[in-house]
């Protein structure tokens, strides 16, 4: 984890498992809020189809218009070895029923 996000936001508990990589609660203190942090591993990328879709989603999803059912990526990190996303404000830790 880079000095950069270290010093935007306080990485926290996590809260979520997936193939690639590891959801965590963050907290930003300049925005006094908790947001969701997925960070993904490129070592566990099987193979140039998964790179090309770990390069494009993020880019993707910076220009789609806000939505209730489209996650917003509020800020990416992009390391050697992994790739780290900040999403909207978490309003609770429930997962959807």
């Amino acid at each position: 984890m880079s000095e950069t996000l270290k010093n935007k936001y306080q990485v926290c508990e996590e809260i979520g498992r997936g193939r690639f990589g590891v959801i965590s609660r963050c907290f930003s203190p300049t925005k006094n809020s908790f947001f969701a942090c997925k960070t993904i591993d490129k070592s566990l990328l099987a193979d140039q189809a998964d790179r090309d879709c770990l390069e494009k989603e993020p880019k993707v999803m910076l220009f789609l218009p806000p939505h209730p059912n489209i996650l917003q990526i509020h800020d990416a990190f992009d390391f050697d070895d992994s790739l780290t996303l900040i999403s909207r404000p978490l309003r609770s830790l429930h997962p959807l029923r």
